[in-house]
């Protein structure tokens, strides 16, 4: 059951809530053979509230934001291990312009609060936004007999809106290692402190080659709370142009410095980040064209040879006053993992084994060397009969292939190599099942196969009807369909027309809508 309220009032006051209550789930289960349900989710209620206060003539706004979770366990209740029982987060911020809304200024503070059984709270310190059991941490932070995490985020940014030819921007980002809003949120890593700032030059009036350009650099700095990390940076510079017909391009370069990554190991030892670089390129037709097309690449490279390719386009196009098409195909070709601050670093984490050096801790930290390819083309049609009855078709095939060129393991704490089996006294060998063998001195460990190809097509058509004014019809076939193979040959175009032919699912749905008035 749920319950939604909105409104705005005369004295320019937004006010927003939500609530609603989800029953307890269970999944089907199989053991040998043997039929069962598990409850995968208990009984929960939920709640969101949101209000934003306008200020002044310029724009501004001030407003407030809260949410909350509460879930009905027992403290041994299975899933109190695993969820937390409560979680709360409560914020404000404001957005001021000023100067005739020249410049704009945003500020955001945020809280959280979760609590539960301590295996539960445990398990958030563990998380990879938290690594609170990080081997190497100066400090322990890990508490397994906590009960609740507090945490806290404050944000800010100011931008230069207007000007003949100069604006910038800047802002910053701190939040403490126990924030945690990921109940209703998003969390990359908490513990962190973030600064951006970017200036640009740009010229409106047009000229003898161009109607408008604009250039400008860009640094971006990154830091931990652990400052025995010290700190990361990229830096850049992004350009566009639109051209006298309306054709616009855009071009940007980044540079990323060395650094350290705290997540990379997932609890292990702190691994380098090498120096790398990126650049991308963009071209677009003009925007109100009856048929419009873009494209654009992506590349991606560093200091140990990892790189990443991305290629895409867009094509749509009105043929009828009807009818409208669109085509758009996505290509990459990836030997390397992309890291936000890192550019691409070509080492995936597989697994933590016991049996390590005392350099590691005296466990191995392995990592894979991916090579994938992935290829996927999106098509959209939609037919206009009557403006009462419409038709849209979306239709996506889609391959990818993942394989391993080589395994190794953390070298020592910081390190931007690997540890590469088969080098360093360590050999591996592949066994007909496909997984591994490593052996190490005196100790041999296996790895499994983690090769791939996925081969997926996915569809939606929606008849829509209103059989009458606000009385709707929809007819929907949808279909899902999916093989996996464990090969990881690269994919290429036929692969795209073979997932037409995997299994999968047909689902087919009738929903209306009916209108009543006094």
């Amino acid at each position: 059951a749920a319950a939604k309220l909105t409104g705005r009032l005369s004295s320019g006051t937004s006010l927003g809530l939500l609530a609603a209550v989800t029953d307890a789930e269970s999944a089907r289960t199989s053991t040998d053979g043997v039929l069962g349900r598990t409850q995968v989710a208990p009984r929960s209620g939920w709640g969101v509230a949101r209000v934003i206060q306008e200020v002044g003539d310029q724009g501004s706004t001030v407003g407030g934001h809260l949410t909350m979770v509460h879930r009905g366990m027992s403290p041994d209740d299975p899933l109190a291990s695993g969820l937390s029982r409560n979680a709360v987060t409560a914020g404000a911020d404001t957005r001021i312009r000023f100067a005739d809304q020249g410049y704009e200024a945003s500020f955001n503070v945020g809280i959280t609060h979760i609590d539960g059984e301590p295996d539960a709270i445990a398990g958030f310190q563990q998380r990879n936004s938290h690594l609170f059991q990080r081997v190497d941490l100066p400090v322990p932070l890990l508490d397994v007999s906590r009960r609740a995490l507090d945490g806290g985020q404050v944000t800010g940014r100011i931008n230069k809106l207007s000007g003949r030819h100069w604006i910038w921007n800047a802002s910053a980002m701190i939040e403490s290692p126990e924030f945690e809003p990921s109940d209703f949120g998003r969390l990359n890593f908490a513990g962190d402190y973030t600064w951006r700032a970017q200036l640009n030059y740009r010229e409106t009036v047009p000229g003898r080659f161009l109607r408008a350009y604009s250039i400008g650099p860009n640094i971006t700095h990154y830091s931990y709370y652990d400052r025995t990390l010290g700190n990361r940076y990229n830096v850049g510079v992004n350009a566009s142009a639109t051209f006298l017909n309306f054709w616009s391009t855009r071009v940007s370069l980044t540079r990323y410095l060395r650094g350290f990554d705290a997540q990379l190991t997932r609890g292990g030892p702190v691994m380098g980040v090498p120096l790398g670089w990126g650049a991308s390129w963009s071209l677009r037709n003009r925007a109100g064209s009856q048929t419009q097309w873009s494209g654009q690449a992506n590349y991606q490279s560093n200091e140990l040879g990892d790189y990443t390719w991305r290629l895409g386009a867009a094509l749509s196009a009105r043929p009828t006053p009807s009818l409208e098409l669109s085509v758009r195909p996505d290509y990459r070709n990836e030997r390397g993992t992309r890291g936000t601050f890192s550019g691409p670093v070509n080492r995936q984490y597989l697994t933590t084994l016991s049996g390590g050096r005392a350099e590691t801790f005296g466990n191995r930290y392995v990592f894979g060397f991916p090579d994938r390819t992935t290829l996927s083309t999106q098509f959209r049609a939609s037919y206009t009969f009557k403006p009462d009855l419409t038709l849209d078709v979306y239709a996506e095939p889609f391959a990818a292939s993942g394989r391993y060129l080589a395994f190794g393991e953390t070298l020592v704490p910081g390190a931007r190599d690997l540890r590469v089996y088969g080098l360093d006294g360590t050999s591996i060998v592949r066994l007909d099942d496909g997984s591994y063998q490593v052996t190490d001195g005196v100790d041999t460990f296996g790895l499994s196969n983690r090769d791939f190809n996925i081969r997926s097509f996915r569809s939606n058509v929606v008849l829509r009807w209103e059989w009458r004014p606000g009385s709707t019809l929809f007819v929907v076939w949808q279909q899902n369909q999916e093989s996996r193979e464990a090969q990881g040959a690269h994919v290429g175009f036929g692969d795209l027309f073979e997932s037409l032919t995997a299994s999968g699912d047909n689902i087919f749905a009738i929903k209306t809508t009916v209108w009543t008035s006094r």
